[in-house]
């Protein structure tokens, strides 16, 4: 029986599936090179141009990451994971307002999303804008309490504020699930020998 050629969809999906697999591994530039394979055969999809950006940010290549993010969001304006990292790659050129518009926009879009929480709060941080940013640690926290990096960030907030009880428990959460992070490890050291002994019951 003769074999139907594959669509080009079809096609595409397996450059994206090698592509995935390359990234996975490190080989950006493989990656990146079935990625483009895929798009010229499909140009207007969003998460080849997603895949892209994510590829191109990681090679460096910060021009071309942004551009193939902003061409997803041209094809689907509604992706919150790309105005997340559009939003971290535009924070890390200090263009944080317009980071600010996207990563607001991610946890608009999707109020579950924690990465996006966590990424907003640092870039709030970065603006002195503490209290939104603690709110933001907060609510990544809820939403997924093993996210490491969202309680450190939680109890570095809380400790800004001077709440050393909420500091506490959330650097010895980050110690349970991340024990070898030594900043959580010197902080809570450095906190728990200045906190009182709990008082004894009668």
């Amino acid at each position: 029986m003769d074999v139907l050629p594959a669509t080009a969809e079809e096609r595409a999906a397996e450059w994206i599936a090698r592509g995935n697999d390359l990234y996975r591994q490190g080989a950006v530039s493989e990656a990146i090179t079935y990625y483009l394979d895929a798009l010229a055969l499909m140009p207007e999809d969003e998460d080849i141009h997603y895949n892209l950006g994510m590829a191109y940010a990681r090679a460096g290549q910060s021009e071309a990451a942004e551009r193939h993010y902003r061409l997803a969001l041209e094809f689907f304006e509604d992706y919150p994971e790309v105005h997340n990292n559009l939003g971290n790659l535009l924070a890390s050129q200090d263009r944080l307002a317009e980071a600010e518009v996207h990563l607001r926009t991610a946890v608009d879009l999707w109020p579950e999303y924690a990465m996006a929480h966590n990424n907003l709060g640092t870039l709030l941080r970065r603006q002195g804008k503490r209290a939104e940013a603690l709110a933001s640690f907060r609510e990544a926290v809820k939403l997924e309490p093993e996210y490491w990096e969202a309680q450190f960030n939680l109890g570095q907030a809380s400790l800004a504020e001077a709440d050393l009880e909420a500091a506490i428990a959330a650097f010895r959460q980050v110690r349970r699930l991340q024990p070898d992070f030594e900043p959580a490890r010197e902080l809570l050291a450095r906190l728990e020998s200045a906190s009182p002994p709990p008082p004894v019951s009668p």
